[in-house]
């Protein structure tokens, strides 16, 4: 089937300083799609993630911007070089079809210690109904989702551990059930990504944990 829908990347960037000082860099990427169909639906997702980008530049110039140059003061009265914050919004479209767009966001903003935070969110989007779907809907009526992922989750964590590569907290069970999250998920040609926040089931440096789902039906 001929690919009816196209995107393009959006940037927004630049460095800030005080008193002739770099304390904060920023860079913004956000998609932007061209189609022939689903015009509303696709003006609706345009809009979305240029808010989204704008609300995540204001963060940036009111929140991050004052407390960059109160750590500028602190560090120049102290003696200590000067730190530089840094914010990246990037974005990465997991599946795209005449039908279905889902991609992920991750946010990352470094204030300062051994290591940034990243935080992600994502969408998915069905483009003849004009809105995002849910995890729910991707499943047969009445069919106990929830549990059923969960425990793949955990065989898959168990899987690791017996071949001597697990990276997760001993109480890996009691996380996946506490910090699963039905908005955290993106579609993939090979099924449905659930994935986990930083430090919700895995030291820092595992990143964000992720677990294949197959889809219980066609899309």
């Amino acid at each position: 089937m001929q690919q009816l829908i196209t995107a393009t990347t959006h940037t927004l960037s630049d460095t800030i300083e005080y008193n002739n000082e770099t304390i904060l860099t920023y860079k913004i990427e956000y998609p932007q799609f061209l189609s022939l169909v689903y015009l509303k639906a696709i003006q609706r997702m345009n809009n979305f993630y240029h808010d989204k980008a704008q609300t995540f530049k204001r963060y940036i110039y009111k929140t991050m911007y004052n407390q960059a140059v109160e750590q500028y003061h602190y560090s120049t009265e102290n003696g200590y070089p000067i730190m530089v914050y840094d914010a990246e919004q990037v974005y990465n479209i997991t599946y795209m079809t005449n039908r279905y767009i889902s991609l992920y966001t991750d946010e990352y903003t470094y204030t300062g210690g051994a290591h940034g935070t990243t935080v992600r969110t994502s969408d998915t989007w069905s483009l003849p109904r004009g809105h995002r779907v849910t995890l729910k809907s991707l499943f047969p009526s009445g069919f106990n989702y929830r549990s059923y992922i969960i425990n793949m989750i955990i065989k898959d964590i168990e899987r690791q551990n017996a071949s001597g590569d697990s990276v997760y907290f001993d109480d890996y069970k009691e996380n996946v059930n506490n910090t699963f999250n039905e908005n955290s998920f993106y579609l993939t040609p090979n099924g449905i990504v659930i994935y986990f926040q930083q430090y919700d089931i895995a030291p820092y440096s595992t990143g964000i944990p992720e677990f294949v789902i197959p889809y219980p039906r066609k899309i």
